[in-house]
């Protein structure tokens, strides 16, 4: 059981890792659309959102290195939890308000669906990473006891 254990912790950071790995190259490389995205969720002052855009994709970047090489796997994994639950907030109240966006998180395609229905499958692919992500840090921090 331990082995499976093992196994499944593996393949979870290296998943979400490599997600939010992938998922920053696209915002850092265009900080001005990744601006553009955050803008239409319609929540920020506009004075920080050029700050933001620029600093969480890296900040994305770092969790997603350390949760794949690094010691630091559990801060790693409590990064990516603590993210995953500000973007859930994020796009409930999008979904709430009916906004026409685009979720910005992996690129930006003008051909992308929006809506509703978009974001509600944002909504579930983030839960879906959040679990895995909780499970991470209980599992280092269960681990480092014993």
């Amino acid at each position: 059981m331990t082995k499976m254990r093992t196994v499944l912790q593996w393949v979870a950071r290296l998943a979400l890792g490599g997600i939010f790995i992938y998922a920053s190259l696209s915002k850092i490389d265009d900080p001005a659309a990744f601006a553009d995205a955050i803008d239409k969720y319609e929540m920020l002052p506009e004075l920080v959102i050029g700050p933001i855009a620029l600093g969480l994709p890296m900040l994305e970047l770092l969790a997603g290195l350390m949760l794949v090489a690094t010691p630091w796997r559990r801060e790693g994994a409590l990064l990516v939890t603590a993210m995953l639950a500000v973007f859930l907030v994020g796009l409930t109240q999008a979904y709430v308000r009916d906004l026409d966006i685009d979720c910005g998180c992996f690129g930006f395609d003008e051909s992308a669906p929006t809506g509703r229905a978009a974001i509600m499958l944002d909504i579930l692919r983030d839960i879906l990473m959040i679990v895995p992500a909780i499970w991470l840090m209980k599992r280092d921090k269960d681990e480092s006891k014993g």
